[in-house]
């Protein structure tokens, strides 16, 4: 199992409000279309976006690798209704947690590698397989982790690197699959 070596999740609310959080115990999630209030602001705008970012170190992965599953697993602890996410896979990993903003958000592909249900908290497996054999070369994974469809609540709320817990940190779980080799010998008795 990898930890992720950075995770950070950038928030976009209308044209004015942009904004990027590091270094908390929680990452988010959230695709809101309507009136947004904000209790902290004393403002409403007409839409609001978290995206979540993760980034994996792999480079102790041979780029040959013979890969049987790659889960990323979310520890969600708090959501308002169920919600379609979907982990997507970033195109540029360069970017780091403490500089990253709306304005220079990294390019990720459009379609999702998985999307899952998330209707509950507790444990939730995103397959994440395809987006890491894309990677190996390259030896550094990115993912986002987005909503796929509006919804009118607040999102939901997983686990970060720097949970107060480890047992809840997100992490990617990677299954290699080891060629079977089968050894048989002929005996000169049996062959007539």
């Amino acid at each position: 199992e990898l930890q992720p070596t950075e995770d950070v999740h950038i928030m976009h609310m209308s044209e004015v409000y942009k904004l990027s959080v590091y270094d908390l115990e929680y990452l988010r999630v959230c695709k809101k279309l309507g009136g947004v209030e904000e209790e902290e602001l004393g403002s409403v705008h007409p839409y609001r976006l978290y995206v979540s970012f993760l980034k994996f170190d792999v480079s102790g992965i041979p780029a040959d690798a013979k890969v049987s599953s790659a889960e990323l697993k979310i520890y969600v602890y708090e959501l308002e209704e169920p919600y379609e996410v979907g982990v997507h896979r970033c195109l540029d990993t360069s970017w780091s947690e403490k500089d990253t903003e709306w304005a220079i958000l990294p390019p990720v592909e459009t379609q999702p590698t998985s999307t899952v249900l998330v209707d509950k908290t507790g444990w939730h497996s995103l397959d994440a397989k395809a987006a890491l054999m894309e990677a190996l070369p390259a030896g550094e994974l990115a993912l986002a982790i987005q909503i796929e469809d509006y919804y009118p609540t607040r999102g939901l709320w997983f686990w970060s690197r720097t949970a107060p817990d480890p047992e809840v940190r997100p992490r990617l779980t990677i299954t290699l699959s080891t060629p079977t080799s089968i050894s048989c010998s002929v005996s000169s008795e049996l062959v007539r």
